[in-house]
């Protein structure tokens, strides 16, 4: 199995305060989405899918937009919102973060044909990646000699 159940979330993520997750948050630009993606994730933190067929995506953020999604191929529907794979996955397969030399999202969306428009195989679905808001990330000094 490549997940395993039992797997927990570091406990200096999960166990993390109201008050702490608050003090962390002080100061940021307001964020609506991001406030609502944070508020969700708190309840569940080690969820790393979201399914909510012909449901609505649950944003990191207000600050990138999803792009206009195309029609699907075979019938040339729409396409409607399927599932969301969340940033915890990264913390339980290891990844780390894009500063540790790893990788780091807000949330993959997945969209797929609406019509449920009949096929044979495979399926050319869409999967879109929104990144975290990158605005309330204190500034990094520069290493670099002058």
């Amino acid at each position: 199995d490549l997940i395993d159940p039992n797997i927990h979330i570091e406990e200096s993520v999960a166990d993390v305060t109201e008050d702490e997750w608050n003090e962390v948050e002080s100061g940021q630009t307001n964020d609506k989405a991001s406030e609502k993606f944070n508020s969700r994730v708190r309840r569940a933190p080690q969820q790393i899918i979201r399914y909510q067929r012909n449901g609505e995506p649950l944003l990191c953020s207000l600050t990138s937009q999803l792009p206009e999604l195309p029609t699907c191929p075979k019938c040339k529907g729409s396409r409607s919102f399927e599932f969301q794979i969340m940033p915890q996955l990264l913390s339980i397969l290891g990844l780390g973060s894009d500063l540790q030399g790893g990788v780091d999202w807000g949330s993959i969306y997945v969209f797929t044909c609406s019509s449920d428009c009949e096929i044979s195989g495979y399926a050319e679905e869409i999967a879109q990646v929104q990144n975290f808001d990158q605005t309330n990330l204190p500034v990094m000094p520069s290493t670099q000699e002058e």
